[in-house]
């Protein structure tokens, strides 16, 4: 969710560089990637207690994960971060907020998803 940020949009080839960065850099071939973010039908959370429901998997995890993601994403070598994202911006974690909520536009949530990322 980190590097590969496209993984939330909805073209058919968005699990593509996750799936080549698996079997070059951890030698893991996953027939089954899109199953890891989007299996187990929708959820509902609660933010600000508000509870959404019926959120797509992917954005589920995402919202379980978040402090563990910002965590991570704050401990990765600027240069590695560079390899997948080419040139690094001043301020990581909103462009990283900024790139997913961009590539989830197509789930029409009703909150905005970068200022929860934010958070």
């Amino acid at each position: 969710m980190i590097y590969f940020p496209e993984i939330f949009n909805n073209h058919p080839d968005k699990f593509n560089r996750l799936s080549v960065w698996l079997v070059n850099y951890e030698s893991i071939i996953c027939p089954n990637i899109r199953d890891i973010f989007t299996a187990g039908g929708k959820k509902n959370f609660l933010i600000n207690g508000v509870m959404h429901e019926k959120l797509p998997q992917i954005v589920f995890r995402l919202l379980t994960k978040k402090v563990e993601i910002k965590k991570m994403l704050k401990s990765i070598p600027k240069d590695e971060l560079k390899k997948h994202w080419g040139d690094l911006p001043k301020d990581i974690l909103k462009h990283w907020a900024n790139q997913v909520s961009t590539n989830a536009k197509h789930f029409n949530l009703s909150f905005n998803l970068e200022s929860i990322l934010l958070k």
